[in-house]
């Protein structure tokens, strides 16, 4: 008999909204809808990253994850080294729920500070925000890439996710 696993709502903002990308590295997973993570910003460095930042936000997709889902991430996301994991708020269209999110190391974002997105990397991302509604703009301020959003924070695509 096989052991149920525990499950977790994890936040992406990066690569891992494109789907064919997130469903090959966490087959277990499923999809639950788009949402937003207030008061923080994504910033370029080399790939995706979060900032806290007042009165900003991040749009991004939520996924239920299990055990092994989360184990999977994190050796992708080089966890604990390149990333830290932790949880944070996540605001949805009917719910707020707590979901787990990755965020470069004070060490990584200043080793990569400056670099910007390959342009493998840019193109997954910005595909991915598109299945979901979400718009992938870049605008610099203050001798920084930050992402901006300009649609509709809460964006439904109306097609099956598992």
């Amino acid at each position: 008999m096989s052991k149920r696993q525990k499950k977790f709502y994890y936040f992406a903002y990066g690569s891992n909204m494109y789907e064919p990308r997130f469903f090959e590295r966490c087959p277990k997973a499923r999809f639950v809808g788009t949402g937003v993570l207030w008061n923080y910003q994504l910033a370029e460095r080399k790939y995706t990253d979060i900032d806290y930042k007042v009165n900003e936000l991040v749009d991004g997709v939520v996924y239920e994850i299990t055990e092994s889902d989360m184990r999977t991430l994190d050796q992708a996301e080089g966890y604990p080294y390149t990333y830290r994991r932790y949880w944070v708020e996540i605001e949805m269209e009917d719910r707020t729920i707590h979901a787990i999110v990755y965020e470069m190391t004070p060490e990584t974002k200043e080793m990569r500070h400056g670099i910007p997105f390959p342009d493998w990397y840019y193109k997954i991302c910005k595909i991915g925000a598109k299945q979901h509604g979400i718009d992938f703009n870049i605008e610099q301020t203050n001798d920084l890439w930050f992402i901006r959003r300009w649609n509709s924070r809460y964006s439904s695509v109306g097609v099956d996710r598992r």
